[in-house]
């Protein structure tokens, strides 16, 4: 009969690891859902687009870190795959600022208060994945 092993903090912290960048994809998918989605609309034009667009790629970037995550061991040093979470975590950095940005084409404030939210959301998933990638190199 074997007996399992205690989890280590270690491991605790790389199983947590594992599934942020998969967060960061729901989060830029709810960006993209989120001008048709929501009670108003979050305006024509530049304000919508760049909302999917940076929702677009915080999935992208994102889903590329959460790749990187598994094939970390793999990877050499300087890859792309690398600069992918904090890539993400600038498309984040957008969501949060654009809003203010592109003033006057918001529409509501329920989807300017999404938009914000979802960015810094993003921004602290994805930015946490570029750093790991960063500090396991």
């Amino acid at each position: 009969m074997a007996t399992e092993q205690p989890a280590t903090a270690a491991s605790t912290a790389e199983r947590f690891t594992r599934w942020l960048p998969w967060l960061a994809v729901l989060v830029g998918l709810w960006a993209v859902a989120s001008p048709f989605v929501l009670d108003g609309s979050i305006g024509s034009g530049a304000a919508m687009y760049s909302t999917i667009l940076a929702g677009i790629a915080i999935v992208v970037f994102a889903a590329v870190g959460a790749y990187g995550v598994r094939i970390r061991a793999e990877l050499p040093t300087g890859t792309p795959v690398e600069w992918a979470g904090w890539l993400a975590a600038l498309a984040g950095l957008w969501l949060i600022a654009s809003p203010f940005v592109l003033s006057g084409d918001i529409g509501s404030t329920q989807p300017m208060y999404s938009t914000i939210g979802a960015g810094v959301i993003a921004l602290v998933l994805a930015a946490f994945n570029g750093y790991e990638h960063w500090t396991s190199a």
